[in-house]
């Protein structure tokens, strides 16, 4: 047997040195309860020790290995090691734990064993008296054995499956810190407790007086922002939801600490749970989009006043064109007017290009000082 090889398959396990877990302590009392005897052990062998998981009629912790019975487990055929007195056997009569007072006279101990075939550690019995196992209680202690190995393997698929739920939930969170905006988990309870269980380091960008420390011990912080004309108007929506459980999608507006007013948007799935509902979402700085908006219908409106001017001269010019018998001269004298309006036309044009333009590069710069 290969002793490092035999160590690394032990330590996969995680289990040296790990805190007392209620279902091999019932294993344990079990068989002490089946055989009749003052001792059940679920024992592993470390390099120099043999330390108990479950243990029932001591209180020790470890032993050092030299001394154990387990020790001596052959795992080439994985048979029960029993030793029906051990007062007769050679290799501990002379055992500390053997020649004392109320001394171990009987062991049985079937090993536990790793897939690559290493002896990890033994369930075993004791008794202070010498005895005999029969074929039945030998199968029964077997199928305790296998019981723990079992436990033992659900016990390692579970640490993998939370070592896996860390580590995308780490990722998760490196993913939402760098996203734009700010994601959040949001709850209200069946008696109105209101809650953000998580929050994304996004809400600091777009709300530098928040942190998600606050929101998650105060979320009635991050409604105090709310403008007070938009205040009624958000709760009614997530009361809505909340009943009806219909999506959030709601803007309002926030009093940022220079006093300036900022837009924001809230889009979030209702989940129902049990005692409450929870919901998954986003919350975006709209200001700019609003303003760019804004801006629009400003062009627009501008737009239809400013061109009205130049487009009903030229529907004059081509009324006048369209005249019959028009002479030569006239049309030369009209083309002056058409030169102004075009140029007019060209210079709003122009101007318009530009707003757009010095709109585009705004946004874009924001986009990338987000990042």
């Amino acid at each position: 047997m290969n002793e490092n090889e035999r160590l690394n398959d032990l330590k996969k396990f995680q289990i040296l040195d790990s805190q007392p877990e209620k279902e091999f302590d019932e294993i344990v009392k079990l068989a002490a309860d089946i055989f009749q005897v003052p001792i059940s052990l679920i024992s592993f062998i470390d390099s120099d020790r043999l330390w108990f998981k479950a243990k029932f009629g001591i209180d020790l912790l470890e032993t050092p290995r030299d001394l154990s019975f387990c020790n001596n487990i052959d795992t080439t055929d994985s048979q029960i090691l029993v030793i029906n007195d051990t007062l007769l056997d050679n290799r501990f009569k002379n055992n500390p734990f053997v020649d004392c007072e109320n001394g171990i006279r009987f062991y049985a101990g079937a090993p536990l064993v790793s897939e690559n075939g290493n002896l990890l550690g033994a369930f075993c019995i004791e008794d202070t008296e010498p005895r005999n196992l029969s074929e039945f209680e030998l199968r029964t202690l077997k199928s305790l054995s296998n019981r723990v190995l079992e436990l033992l393997l659900s016990r390692v698929a579970k640490i993998d499956q939370e070592m896996e739920i860390v580590s995308n939930d780490d990722l998760i969170e490196k993913i939402s810190d760098h996203s734009p905006g700010a994601l959040f988990k949001f709850q209200i309870t069946n008696d109105g407790d209101m809650s953000f269980p998580f929050v994304s380091k996004g809400i600091t960008l777009i709300h530098p007086g928040l942190t998600p420390e606050m929101l998650k011990n105060n979320a009635v912080l991050g409604f105090n922002t709310i403008h007070a004309d938009d205040l009624p108007k958000v709760y009614e929506s997530i009361g809505n939801s909340f009943k009806t459980l219909t999506n959030l999608d709601f803007e309002f507006r926030i009093a940022a600490e220079d006093g300036t007013i900022k837009w924001h948007r809230a889009k979030a799935n209702p989940e129902k749970r049990e005692d409450r509902v929870v919901w998954y979402g986003t919350l975006q700085d709209i200001t700019e989009s609003k303003e760019y908006i804004e801006t629009l219908e400003e062009i627009m409106f501008s737009i239809s006043h400013i061109i009205k001017r130049p487009v009903t001269t030229l529907m004059g010019l081509v009324q006048v064109l369209n005249e019959e018998n028009i002479s030569l001269e006239k049309i030369n004298g009209l083309t002056g007017y058409f030169n102004k309006v075009a140029s007019e036309m060209d210079e709003y044009t122009q101007k318009l290009n530009d707003v757009f333009l010095e709109k585009k590069v705004k946004a874009t710069t924001k986009q990338f000082a987000s990042l």
